[in-house]
């Protein structure tokens, strides 16, 4: 019997759907949707223009959730635990160096 049929004599009703419960990854950019998000720099030395981006999609992978991030040269992919939000100070930094580039 197909699940979208109707319930035939004999045979019990299909089961409802289930909504699943939201994965690791869509709960992270959940948490994370609109944030300034820093990509941490491999080797010892303050954060510049290029480390910071917004997410633009999380995914799975067998190491552990994948960022896609939306930075100011393009799309750039990630582990998350290679990346962190922004504080305050390299916010009001990144927004500083960016009015500035603009003017």
């Amino acid at each position: 019997m197909n699940i979208l049929s109707k319930p035939e004599p004999g045979n019990p009703t299909p089961a409802p759907f289930v909504r699943a419960a939201p994965t690791p990854a869509a709960l992270y950019q959940r948490a994370h949707a609109g944030k300034l998000m820093i990509m941490e720099p491999k080797a010892a030395r303050e954060p510049v223009a290029a480390d910071f981006f917004h997410i633009e999609s999380v995914g799975t992978h067998p190491t552990g959730l994948v960022v896609t991030g939306r930075f100011a040269s393009g799309l750039s992919s990630m582990m998350a635990s290679s990346v962190r939000e922004a504080n305050e100070a390299e916010i009001a930094s990144h927004n500083a160096d960016a009015y500035a580039s603009k003017a």
